[in-house]
């Protein structure tokens, strides 16, 4: 039988997870003005890339980090002429590898004529119907591309590729 006391402090234990799963979560939204025809040029050290398209003149940037190092991730975006330049970048290099704890999704929205250049260090790449040139490289996880109007270039160095 529990007492008063183990029911509080049992109590304030799930609290206390509940919360630190949430401190370890966060989500950056950005819309970005280009011109259709542009390029991305994205790089991460971390993070599934999605890639869909749309018929407005604008990248929709959505990053999904999670674990207990996700603020250790830092995603920055430029704008240059045509092309977007979008970086996440591990800030803390003493956990890299095995022993950091993050996971990020990064999902991109784009004008359907739009080149990409994509890198990332650990994660998957998919790809919608695209007019456009590609180079997709993942150190660690699957390429799916859609139908591509134009040159496309892909590398993985640890699963399959599968084109339209």
């Amino acid at each position: 039988m529990l007492t008063n006391n183990s029911k509080l402090l049992t109590l304030l234990s799930a609290l206390f997870l509940l919360l630190s799963f949430n401190l370890s979560a966060r989500t950056i939204n950005e819309s970005i003005d280009v011109q259709n025809g542009g390029k991305l040029f994205l790089r991460t050290d971390v993070g599934r890339l999605i890639v869909d398209t749309h018929n407005r003149d604008t990248v929709l940037l959505e990053v999904d980090i999670k674990g207990d190092d996700a603020d250790e991730l830092e995603v920055t975006h430029d704008v240059n002429g045509k092309s977007v330049h979008i970086i996440g970048k591990m800030n803390n290099l003493k956990k890299w590898g095995w022993n950091r704890d993050v996971r990020a999704e990064f999902r991109i929205t784009l004008p359907k004529n739009f080149d990409l250049e994509l890198d990332t260090s650990g994660g998957a790449i998919d790809i919608d119907d695209l007019i456009g040139d590609i180079e997709a490289h993942t150190s660690g996880g699957h390429i799916n591309v859609g139908n591509i109007t134009g040159d496309v270039v892909l590398n993985t160095s640890g699963g399959s590729i599968k084109t339209k």
